[in-house]
Protein backbone atom coordinates (compact mmCIF):
# COMPACT_ATOMS: atom_id res chain seq x y z
CA UNK A 1 0.00 0.00 0.00
CA UNK A 2 1.26 3.49 -1.04
CA UNK A 3 2.08 6.28 1.58
CA UNK A 4 1.04 9.60 2.05
CA UNK A 5 4.67 10.81 1.36
CA UNK A 6 5.81 7.98 -1.36
CA UNK A 7 6.47 9.27 -4.90
CA UNK A 8 3.66 9.73 -7.26
CA UNK A 9 4.66 9.74 -11.34
CA UNK A 10 3.00 12.14 -12.96
CA UNK A 11 3.93 12.15 -16.39
CA UNK A 12 6.64 10.36 -18.30
CA UNK A 13 7.32 12.76 -21.59
CA UNK A 14 10.25 12.06 -23.95
CA UNK A 15 13.77 11.89 -21.90
CA UNK A 16 11.83 13.31 -18.75
CA UNK A 17 10.28 11.62 -16.05
CA UNK A 18 7.91 14.18 -13.51
CA UNK A 19 6.64 12.93 -10.24
CA UNK A 20 5.84 14.36 -6.57
CA UNK A 21 7.85 12.93 -3.75
CA UNK A 22 6.83 14.27 -0.03
CA UNK A 23 4.79 17.55 -2.03
CA UNK A 24 7.30 19.12 -3.64
CA UNK A 25 7.23 18.10 -7.68
CA UNK A 26 10.80 16.60 -9.02
CA UNK A 27 11.72 15.93 -12.65
CA UNK A 28 14.21 13.90 -13.33
CA UNK A 29 16.70 14.46 -17.25
CA UNK A 30 18.52 11.84 -19.11
CA UNK A 31 21.87 12.88 -20.15
CA UNK A 32 22.06 12.47 -23.61
CA UNK A 33 25.41 11.34 -25.54
CA UNK A 34 26.69 14.92 -25.56
CA UNK A 35 26.12 15.28 -22.32
CA UNK A 36 23.37 18.21 -22.72
CA UNK A 37 20.30 18.06 -20.44
CA UNK A 38 16.90 19.46 -20.95
CA UNK A 39 15.26 22.15 -18.90
CA UNK A 40 11.46 20.97 -18.29
CA UNK A 41 8.85 23.34 -19.81
CA UNK A 42 7.11 24.21 -16.62
CA UNK A 43 10.61 24.76 -15.08
CA UNK A 44 11.86 27.27 -17.95
CA UNK A 45 8.76 28.87 -17.76
CA UNK A 46 8.32 29.27 -14.13
CA UNK A 47 11.72 30.50 -13.51
CA UNK A 48 12.10 32.98 -16.98
CA UNK A 49 15.16 30.51 -18.30
CA UNK A 50 15.55 31.95 -21.98
CA UNK A 51 17.26 30.68 -24.67
CA UNK A 52 20.60 32.59 -24.32
CA UNK A 53 20.45 32.50 -20.45
CA UNK A 54 23.40 31.39 -18.49
CA UNK A 55 23.38 28.57 -16.06
CA UNK A 56 25.67 28.63 -13.04
CA UNK A 57 26.27 24.80 -11.94
CA UNK A 58 27.09 24.55 -7.88
CA UNK A 59 28.63 20.98 -6.85
CA UNK A 60 27.87 20.28 -3.14
CA UNK A 61 29.24 17.23 -2.34
CA UNK A 62 27.55 14.89 -4.44
CA UNK A 63 24.79 17.31 -5.29
CA UNK A 64 25.00 19.91 -8.44
CA UNK A 65 22.64 22.87 -7.85
CA UNK A 66 21.73 24.93 -10.82
CA UNK A 67 21.28 28.77 -11.05
CA UNK A 68 20.47 31.33 -13.25
CA UNK A 69 22.82 34.03 -13.86
CA UNK A 70 21.26 37.21 -13.88
CA UNK A 71 21.38 39.06 -17.18
CA UNK A 72 23.44 42.04 -15.43
CA UNK A 73 25.20 40.11 -12.63
CA UNK A 74 27.19 43.14 -11.34
CA UNK A 75 23.67 45.47 -11.30
CA UNK A 76 22.08 42.89 -9.34
CA UNK A 77 24.87 42.46 -7.24
CA UNK A 78 24.10 46.44 -6.41
CA UNK A 79 23.75 47.60 -2.73
CA UNK A 80 24.89 43.47 -1.82
CA UNK A 81 28.74 45.24 -1.07
CA UNK A 82 30.28 47.87 1.10
CA UNK A 83 33.49 49.32 1.75
CA UNK A 84 35.06 49.62 5.04
CA UNK A 85 38.88 51.23 4.49
CA UNK A 86 40.35 49.35 1.91
CA UNK A 87 38.20 46.46 2.46
CA UNK A 88 35.29 45.20 0.20
CA UNK A 89 32.55 43.52 2.64
CA UNK A 90 29.57 40.87 1.04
Amino acid sequence: MEGKNDPQIINIAGNNIIFTHQGDEVTISVVDPRYRITIPKDIREGSDINIGDRITFLKKGEEIILFKVPKDPLLAMKGSLRIEGDTLMV
